[in-house]
């Protein structure tokens, strides 16, 4: 949606209201202005869903996302992998953060979502138990030459605070994968390494687990562990400026931040009380999910190894992907402002998304997932993967750029909001502050509106406004480099914009192939290339040629 576009007044909004606009990896200058989430790759019963805790918890669709996501990656695991080419095949499991301030609902959200992976483990837990006590009894009752009893291997879904000696155990012991959840997941960063001192290897170690590599833990007393595909999701929420001090130069560089995707969320309107809740379809659809992905199977090969499923994609769905790979090969040659460490993690970002989905979407028509992956579905992987980048590039800039992000205030963003959307008010370059103020009051109760005063201070002192000095004309200057300079500002995209006037509106825009977009960049490098093959042939000095695009 163009980001001019006034939000709609009635709802359901009329065809007029929605413009189509094909997605595309954003580049750095726009850090501020993240696309909305794509709700619209979803199936529409998991969308109901995740509208329905968006209202139910007060929060954005950035945090129900994420939850969805991540814990759906971490059950999968690698008891489902996607085949994209014969020596290529990724898992499920991401490293994921929320980044939020405190007072967003985070852990309301997250604990509802890990209800039923909390119930699995509690079983789990308590067949461990009742296995262990009986090994006990045998233990006491064995004579003298009987075989020693079989010894049980506790099965988990999830761990918290454990060392990568004891995490090391638990995943030898569960092929499938692990989640593990931080609800303050600064503490996957400032606890490794907290065993072993500067000179300690957790770091490194889980740089290798996220990429599926062999996990090998010597110990001085015991036997070594030895685990060859090793699955592991993190999740967890963290507070922008925690996110900050998180990570250092070193660990950009290292391939640490690169490995976490990292979405940002802000709420844009009060969280005023609801009745709304959670029903009980919402519980059982989720419920269902979570069992079916832990429960896949995985067959033992010759070699008594278990090992997932391998899905393939179809010819149709690789040429998609092919083309989102080139176009992230080319980024840099083509955009200066290209962050490069990001764009490989990228890559494999989309083929883990893509996955998810793949599985989501099987589990709701309850149809084999081990199907070919679809071009459709290949292609709302590749919109899903826009999204999660254009997140990774501010937390990138917040990180290693340290981009000054100031702490915009609720009230700033709907004056700002009530400006850009005043522009055909505007005269002769003034906007009066009583129009300014009309618009920030619409659709607010009296006991939360705000006086002109408060909303001259705020053009001034935070929007940073001059005043007109024509006294037949008393308002505010605002011309277009204003309008574009608060947008940028205060991540005024389209979605924000409805958010703050408490307006909702969901885009259900059909999604198509793109493939003159999406490889338009590649395109480019590749015609600079032509020429540079044709300068080398002739020996002649190409001539400059200014693309757009």
């Amino acid at each position: 949606m163009n980001d001019m576009t006034p939000a709609p007044k009635t709802w359901p909004p009329s065809e007029s209201d929605l413009v189509e606009v094909a997605p595309s990896i954003p580049s750095v200058t726009s850090v501020y202005r993240l696309p909305p989430a794509p709700l619209e790759v979803f199936p529409v019963e998991i969308q109901a869903l995740i509208t329905r805790a968006v209202e139910t918890f007060g929060t954005t669709d950035e945090v129900v996302l994420s939850a969805l996501l991540a814990i759906s990656g971490g059950l999968i695991g690698r008891r489902r992998l996607l085949q994209i080419k014969a020596d290529w095949a990724v898992h499920a499991a991401l490293y994921w953060l929320i980044v939020a301030p405190t007072g967003e609902a985070k852990s309301p959200v997250i604990n509802w979502f890990m209800n039923p992976v909390e119930a699995i483990e509690r079983r789990l837990l308590d067949t461990f138990k009742a296995a262990f006590e009986l090994y006990e009894t045998q233990l006491d009752i064995r004579k003298k030459g009987d075989e020693m009893p079989e010894k049980p291997i506790r099965q988990q879904v999830k761990v918290g605070d454990i060392t990568i000696e004891k995490k090391a155990d638990v995943l030898e012991a569960n092929p499938g994968g692990i989640i593990e959840y931080r609800d303050e997941a600064s503490g996957f960063i400032a606890d490794e390494d907290k065993y072993h001192g500067a000179k300690g290897s957790d770091r490194s170690k889980h740089l290798e687990l996220y990429d599926r590599r062999p996990l090998q833990v010597d110990r001085k007393s015991g036997p070594p562990v030895y685990v060859a595909e090793p699955s592991l999701g993190r999740f967890g929420g963290i507070q922008p400026k925690v996110l900050e001090n998180s990570f250092s130069d070193q660990d950009a560089a290292a391939g640490s931040l690169g490995r976490f995707v990292c979405i940002h969320s802000e709420q844009t309107r009060p969280a005023f009380w609801t009745e709304q809740t959670m029903n009980a379809e919402d519980g059982f659809l989720w419920d269902n999910l979570v069992n079916k992905f832990f429960n896949y199977d995985m067959p033992e090969n010759e070699h008594g190894w278990v090992h997932g499923h391998n899905i393939e994609v179809t010819k149709q769905a690789k040429e998609l992907y092919i083309e989102y790979y080139d176009e992230l090969a080319a980024k840099p040659y083509v955009d200066g402002s290209a962050i490069r460490e990001i764009l490989p993690k990228a890559r494999e970002h989309c083929l883990r998304l893509c996955l998810i989905l793949h599985c989501i979407e099987h589990a709701i028509t309850g149809t084999n997932e081990t199907a070919l992956v679809s071009a459709d579905t290949m292609r709302k992987a590749i919109i899903l993967a826009r999204w999660v980048y254009a997140h990774n590039v501010k937390t990138w800039m917040m990180v290693v750029g340290r981009m000054d992000a100031p702490d915009r205030q609720p009230l700033e963003k709907r004056i700002a909001y009530a400006i850009i959307n005043s522009e055909n008010k505007i005269n002769g370059g003034v906007l009066a502050t009583s129009v300014i103020t009309e618009q920030v009051n619409a659709g607010y109760p009296e006991k939360f509106k705000s006086s002109a005063k408060s909303v001259g201070r705020i053009c001034s002192s935070k929007l940073e406004l001059q005043k007109s000095k024509d006294t037949s004309k008393r308002g505010w200057i605002v011309g277009p480099d204003t309008l574009e300079r608060l947008k940028n500002d205060y991540n005024l995209n389209a979605n924000a914009l409805n958010a703050c006037n408490a307006y909702r509106l969901q885009e259900e825009a059909p999604i198509k192939p793109e493939s003159d977009q999406a490889f338009k960049a590649f395109k480019a490098f590749s015609v600079c290339k032509n020429q540079e093959n044709e300068k080398t042939q002739s020996n002649e000095q190409p001539k400059i040629k200014v693309m757009t695009f």
